[in-house]
């Protein structure tokens, strides 16, 4: 039997609104399983009452079996209908129940995701609200620290108004004061409640400047800035002060006219340091003028004097290089009167060889003075220049024709010939104070020139005297012995000739003449001829060798060569030589030349060398005068601002260190002076030159490791002795040195020997660096020569002169094969030791 269900579709719900599968039972399975309950009951219930029939029919003796039939139907028919209609009902009232429900379990979907939607919609809003209040939070932040920024830049601004050392000065459009800082209330001496609303010009100006600075402030209101204004204010005690303004004009933030910033700066004591410095300054101009007027003075002067050189040196009468050199002197420099002395020994007296200018006519002819005689005697009698720009006033001075010769000034000077005194140079003014430094420098060198000149003149005509007596003696030696016409033509001190053997040697055959010059070398006879090797200097041996090779391609051979004497003393040879050549053998077999003695030639030559020395001394004396003119300016400028100027104690630390520094500066250029001319023999002491030269490589160690040069000594501990000045022989050696290590800047060998030859020690300094060009050679020993960047040019010249004062040599040249270089120092020994305590090396 099968119960009426209701119409399921009826009672769905929306699809948008179907309850979760997992939640929910679906109500057909459920009116089902209640069916099936009832189905159960109602069937027991039949079965029961059919079970009660039946056993009522089986025992009938209770009902008749129809009635219980009957009965039994019925009872089925109710049981079934009523169950029926139960079931009907239930299943009707269980469909409106579970319709009911699941519209109660829609709506609560619906309620569901509204909740979930206001849930959202409140998260979002709420996000928004975290949003906004964190931007709210972070520009309450901002504009707080801006506000602290504002109120520190206000509080530094305020600051900086109080303690800047400027004016800051402000004032309405109506030039009224509103503000004023503390360094104006300093400056003008005024508190500020004493001038606020003040009018400013009337207030601090002074009457001639209004007007001016009312134009000015009248632009500044107009917007023209201003900079650079400077006019006075009056300060409260009457003072006026300098100050430079720059100025601009104010506006609000609604672009309103409020007034005018001016800052100044007080300029009073800058512009009192100007008038100051620019005071100095001219003074320093006029002083450079003058000094500059004085050096142009001192170059015409010195080049006057290289021209009168360069004419009186090619002179060679002397009665002429008298006449020439007055003229010429006093053409040139415009003296009043210049006349030539020269010394007569046999008389003792000073004869005027020569004169020139106004005073010419007013002497005799034969002017003669006695040595002592006045201010000319003084000088012939001592040696020393004399300067008299009154001469009424000098003790020396003596006029011999006082009614005719109207001297003012005078100025003697000696020349000097190879130590000793020849003559006198003389130059006369009418005039006071006619001479100065300058002219007494020039004179002097020019004494110099003259003494060249005189000697060049005495050597000529000394020469004239043996060239005659040459000529007769080469007539007289061709009338008697062929074999003299060849010597004829190179006949000088001496002649020889040697005979050159298939193996290369020589043997002299014969010489004639004798080197009477060379005191102990006697070379008449050949048997007794000392070698050559023996007496040849050491340096210039190589010339030897190159002289011999020359003779053997059969090339004639004229060259100098040093000899050293027995004294030990260097003396000078110039040797011609020329070849003669066999044709059978195809071989130079003789050697025939000639030699003289130009010691003393050579020594004309260094006083002509000195005179130009002399010269350039003047260059050096000009530009010491500017090379110590400058430190003396920075030091005078220096003690004026410590002295006149309150200045700040590391203000005058750093002036007083300028001026040390300064003053050192003119201590070296001192030095390097006096080292040319400072040579006082009373300091000469025996000198073991063992000691001295490993006391100077001790000295340099430093230098020579970092150059990565490795120094040697052959040297023995009894080497002897020389005389001399310590100091300065050591000065010589450490320049050597120095200047051998420079030759070899990426290191090299450097060796220090020595050896005796008679009574001269020769140590050699030995680099095996590059070689040195002939040209550079030529002038290495030359004043201001150099090829160092930056380098002075003194410091060979002044090893050079060094050792020459101590009677000595000193030269250089290059080994065979470019091998180095070799500096030859030669000292004469001690005269305390005798040849035998010489020990060799």
């Amino acid at each position: 039997m099968r119960l009426p269900v209701a119409d399921e579709t009826q009672s769905l719900p929306p699809e948008n609104l179907t309850a979760p599968q997992d939640k929910t039972v679906s109500p057909s399975h459920s009116i089902a399983a209640l069916r099936f309950l009832i189905w159960i009951a109602f069937s027991t219930l039949v079965f029961m009452s059919a079970y009660e029939l039946f056993k009522g029919w089986l025992y009938p003796h209770n009902l008749p079996w129809q009635l219980r039939l009957l009965t039994v139907a019925f009872s089925v028919g109710f049981a079934t209908l009523g169950a029926y209609v139960i079931l009907y009902r239930i299943d009707h009232s269980y469909r409106h129940i579970a319709a009911e429900l699941y519209q109660k379990e829609h709506a609560s979907l619906v309620l569901e995701s509204a909740q979930l939607a206001l849930e959202q919609e409140v998260a979002e809003r709420t996000g928004e609200l975290a949003d906004a209040n964190l931007r709210l939070e972070k520009e309450i932040s901002e504009r707080q620290q801006a506000e602290e920024n504002l109120r520190r830049e206000r509080d530094f601004a305020e600051s900086l108004i109080a303690t800047a050392q400027v004016i800051i000065l402000i004032l309405d459009p109506e030039g009224r004061i509103l503000r004023v800082n503390p360094y104006f209330e300093t400056i003008s001496g005024y508190a500020f409640d004493e001038i606020k609303l003040k009018h400013w010009e009337s207030t601090f100006l002074p009457e001639r400047e209004r007007a001016r600075i009312h134009e000015v402030f009248q632009k500044t209101l107009a917007d023209h800035q201003s900079k650079g204004i400077v006019n006075p204010i009056l300060t409260q005690s009457g003072q006026e002060r300098s100050i430079e303004w720059y100025n601009c004009t104010l506006y609000d933030t609604e672009g309103v006219l409020l007034g005018v910033l001016a800052v100044g700066h007080d300029i009073t004591e800058q512009r009192k340091v100007e008038a100051i410095l620019r005071k100095a300054h001219d003074e320093s101009e006029q002083q450079v003028r003058e000094r500059t007027r004085e050096l142009e003075r001192r170059v015409t002067q010195l080049a006057i004097l290289n021209d009168v050189g360069s004419k009186i040196a090619a002179i060679l009468d002397l009665e002429h290089v008298f006449n020439r050199v007055t003229t010429l002197v006093q053409e040139n420099f415009g003296y009043h009167h210049v006349g030539l002395f020269t010394l007569d020994h046999a008389s003792d007296s000073l004869v005027m060889q020569a004169r020139a200018g106004a005073f010419d006519p007013l002497f005799p002819p034969q002017h003669i003075l006695k040595v002592g005689q006045g201010m000319v005697g003084w000088v012939g009698k001592y040696s020393k220049t004399r300067l008299a720009n009154d001469v009424s006033a000098e003790p020396q001075y003596v006029n011999l024709y006082p009614d005719v010769i109207p001297t003012q000034s005078e100025l003697s000077v000696p020349i000097r010939l190879a130590g000793e005194i020849v003559g006198v140079l003389d130059i006369q003014s009418p005039e006071l104070n006619a001479f100065d430094d300058s002219d007494v420098m020039v004179m002097e060198t020019l004494a110099d020139q003259v003494a060249v000149a005189i000697a060049n003149s005495r050597l000529y005509q000394t020469v004239q005297h043996e060239l005659n007596e040459r000529r007769q003696a080469e007539a007289a030696l061709r009338e008697s012995e062929a074999r003299y016409h060849t010597v004829s033509d190179l006949i000088s001190d001496v002649a020889y000739a040697a005979t050159v053997h298939s193996n290369g040697t020589l043997s002299p055959d014969w010489v004639a003449g004798s080197f009477t010059n060379v005191p102990g070398l006697d070379f008449s006879d050949p048997e007794k001829q000392p070698a050559w090797e023996e007496v040849i200097h050491p340096d210039d041996m190589q010339t030897l060798q190159e002289a011999f090779e020359t003779l053997m391609a059969c090339q004639p051979y004229e060259c100098d060569l040093r000899l050293i004497d027995q004294s030990g003393n260097i003396r000078w040879l110039h040797t011609r030589n020329h070849p003669v050549w066999d044709g059978d053998e195809k071989r130079v077999v003789r050697i025939i030349g000639a030699a003289q003695d130009i010691t003393e030639q050579k020594k004309m030559e260094r006083l002509m060398l000195r005179a130009e020395r002399m010269a350039a001394m003047g260059h050096i004396t000009g530009t010491l005068a500017h090379e110590i003119k400058n430190p003396l300016q920075a030091i005078n400028s220096n003690l004026e601002l410590v002295l006149d100027f309150p200045l700040e104690p590391d203000e005058r630390i750093e002036s007083l260190q300028v001026c040390r520094r300064e003053v050192e500066r003119l201590t070296d250029i001192t030095q390097s002076v006096l080292s040319l001319a400072h040579f006082d023999k009373s300091r000469y002491r025996e000198i073991n030159l063992v000691i001295l030269v490993e006391q100077t490589l001790e000295l340099l160690r430093n230098s020579l490791s970092k150059a990565s040069v490795q120094a040697a000594t052959r040297l023995e501990t009894e080497w002897p002795v020389v005389l001399g000045d310590e100091d300065q022989i050591r000065q010589v050696l450490l320049n050597l040195v120095l200047n051998a290590v420079e030759a070899m800047p990426n290191g090299g060998d450097l060796e220090i020997s020595g050896r005796t030859i008679a009574t001269s020690l020769v140590v050699t300094l030995t680099n095996n660096g590059p070689p040195i060009p002939q040209d550079i050679i030529d002038h290495i020993f030359e004043p201001f020569f150099t090829t160092k960047p930056g380098g002075a040019g003194l410091g060979l010249y002044i090893s050079h002169h060094i050792i020459q004062q101590h009677d000595g040599d000193l030269s250089v040249r290059n080994l065979e094969d470019d091998q180095g270089v070799c500096f030859t120092l030669t000292l004469p020994l001690a005269k305390s030791l005798t040849h035998q305590e010489m020990p060799k090396l």
